[in-house]
Parts: C-alpha cells; sequence; structure tokens
C-alpha cells in the first residue's frame, strides 16, 4: 500500500512540473527577485547601437590625462562637455560613413583635493581587519583599492587642507595616525578622433547637418593615448 501511494505521489508530481513547463512561455519568465519581466534575448545586431553601454563605461573610467608637455598629435574633434552630446555627435558621423572613436580628456585645472589616509597596510585582510574596527567606532572609512595607495584606508576628501588637517588632528586624539594626500583636480571634456585615414572636415554645413549647435567646437591638437 505505501509503495502504491508513493507512485502515485511520483506521478503528480511529474504532471505538475509538465504543465508548469508548458504554461511558461521563454519570453515570459519573471525574475523571483524584482517579479519583473525578464530581459529579452536579442540576436547579434538587432537593436544594438554603435557605442554600447561598456564602451561608455569603458570611456568614462580611462581618460587621457592631457599636459602641457603632452602629445598633442592627434586632431580632435571638440570639447563636448557632455557624453550624451558627444554620443549623439559621434553616432551621426558614423552615419555619414566617418571613423571616428570618442575619448574622455582630463585638463589639470591646478588644483588639489585633500585626502586624509591611513596608508596602506601590509596585506588586504590587515586593511579590512582595520576597516571593520573604524567602523565599529563609526569612523566613516573605506578600503583603497587602485593607485599607490591602494590597500590603504580612506578618512575622507576635502576641498580645503585645513579641514583634512582638522579631521588628521582629531583622528589622533583617537589613536589613528593618518597622513594627508593631494589629489590634482581635473576638467573632463569629451573629444570625438578620426579612427581611419578619412578626416572629416569641421565647417558649418557639417555641424548643421550633425544638427550640433554647441559653441566652440574645432578641430585641435590632443594627445593620443593615455602617459
Amino acid at each position: 500500500m505505501r509503495y502504491i501511494f508513493l507512485t502515485l505521489a511520483l506521478i503528480n508530481i511529474a504532471y505538475f512540473l509538465y504543465q508548469s513547463g508548458k504554461d511558461s512561455s521563454p519570453s515570459e519568465v519573471r525574475s523571483s527577485q524584482t517579479g519583473s519581466l525578464a530581459p529579452t534575448i536579442r540576436l547579434l545586431g538587432e537593436g544594438e547601437t554603435s557605442d554600447s553601454d561598456a564602451d561608455i563605461v569603458s570611456i568614462i573610467r580611462n581618460p587621457v590625462v592631457s599636459t602641457s608637455s603632452g602629445d598633442q598629435s592627434c586632431q580632435g574633434f571638440g570639447p563636448f562637455s557632455s557624453i550624451s552630446d558627444a554620443r549623439n555627435a559621434l553616432s551621426r558621423l558614423r552615419s555619414l560613413d566617418y571613423d571616428v572613436a570618442l575619448r574622455a580628456i582630463d585638463l589639470p585645472t591646478g588644483e588639489n583635493d585633500h585626502r586624509v589616509l591611513i596608508p596602506p597596510l601590509s596585506s588586504l585582510e590587515e586593511s579590512f581587519r582595520k576597516l571593520r574596527e573604524l567602523q565599529g567606532s563609526e569612523i566613516d572609512s573605506y578600503v583603497i583599492t587602485q593607485g599607490e595607495d591602494a590597500l590603504g584606508i580612506s578618512m575622507g576628501v576635502f576641498s580645503t587642507e585645513e579641514a583634512a588637517t582638522a579631521l588628521r588632528e582629531s583622528l589622533a586624539l583617537e589613536g589613528y595616525q593618518t597622513v594627508i594626500r593631494g589629489i590634482p583636480q581635473y576638467l573632463r571634456e569629451y573629444w570625438i578622433f578620426s579612427s581611419g585615414s578619412k578626416i572629416f572636415p569641421v565647417s558649418e554645413g557639417l555641424l548643421t547637418e550633425l544638427g550640433i549647435d554647441e559653441e566652440g567646437l574645432a578641430l585641435a591638437g590632443q594627445p593620443c593615448s593615455q602617459r
């Protein structure tokens, strides 16, 4: 009798799974976390733009730093203050069969921000141990993961050295020895560069065709790559 009951139970479970599989359309699978429809799978090339979101993230995260003595041998079209405007112009130039690419250019302003930090520790484990100690004392902080101060702990960034010094002295009273690092400030611009042999001419006609009404756009020498 017990075996008959188990057999019937297994049959019912199998039937339930079969019906569930039939009733669920692949295009209507819902996320258990958000309750919204899952993204629709598209074929390569279907609905794609010339610049993917990943490309834009890469442009923002990997700027070219311009210096007065740096390489200025590439002709760039700009400056655009907004990446969205630059991206629109890029798309329109590509629609006119120009082989072009977009880059972010950072221009030093000559001013600094000021970071208060605990100098880099000997290991990632030690850095996070110190971070937990600081956060346990309700001290805002985070582990630095890149640059010459990687594995150090940032305690805050300030626009004036006076504010940074005040925090450093306050932390010293609590037993934390910190240093202050200057962080150069940059003005970011976006420039379009020719990637091929066909150089696009900058003229009123071209700007009108691109639908660009931003002032000050021109061809100008810019650094070719990150130094």
